[in-house]
């Protein structure tokens, strides 16, 4: 193509990208924008609605929370023997007696998921106080993972779950 004819091209297309650029800025500056500041309720009451109990109220939120929360103890550093105690690692999982839920618990190590222990379901104010491992170890530090499951005492359908990191410690 020689110049007399490519210029003509050039132009056109600058004009078009031109046109495009000026289509695109008046898009964005015609769209209105969210408001800075909220914007009140006019049609409004003050005060508590009728037949509504604020003691009431704050009693079934104070349920709703306590049924969420699910209190955990263990024995954040476990240790046990390879030759003493028939190998029982001192666990101190604990349901505390206030909490109103049955509980289990499982620990995993960290590295690779593998289960070493798991407890039966626990009613509230019992404990496992030490218990020997389900998978064999050897002797070393191990980083686990202790998951708490928790179920409703009635119906033992399951609520919700917590973890705790621990450190195993296995002696010869």
């Amino acid at each position: 193509m020689d110049k007399r004819r490519r210029t003509p091209f050039l132009i056109l297309v600058l004009i078009l990208l031109l046109g495009l650029g000026i289509l695109t800025a008046a898009w964005k500056l015609l769209q209105k924008p969210p408001p800075s500041s909220l914007i009140y309720e006019e049609n409004i009451k003050v005060g508590a609605m009728p037949g509504s109990d604020p003691a009431q109220r704050q009693a079934e939120l104070d349920q709703i929370v306590e049924d969420g929360m699910l209190t955990i103890s263990i024995n954040a550093t476990p240790v046990g023997s390879l030759s003493e105690n028939e190998g029982r690692i001192n666990w101190l999982i604990e349901n505390p007696a206030n909490q109103g839920k049955l509980i289990r618990v499982e620990i995993t190590l960290q590295d690779n998921g593998k289960k070493i222990y798991e407890t039966g379901a626990l009613k509230p104010g019992t404990y496992v106080e030490a218990a020997v491992l389900k998978t064999k170890l050897a002797a070393g530090e191990y980083n686990c993972l202790a998951m708490f499951y928790s179920y409703d005492m009635e119906t033992e359908a399951f609520l919700g779950k917590a973890a705790a990191e621990i450190t195993l410690t296995i002696t010869e």
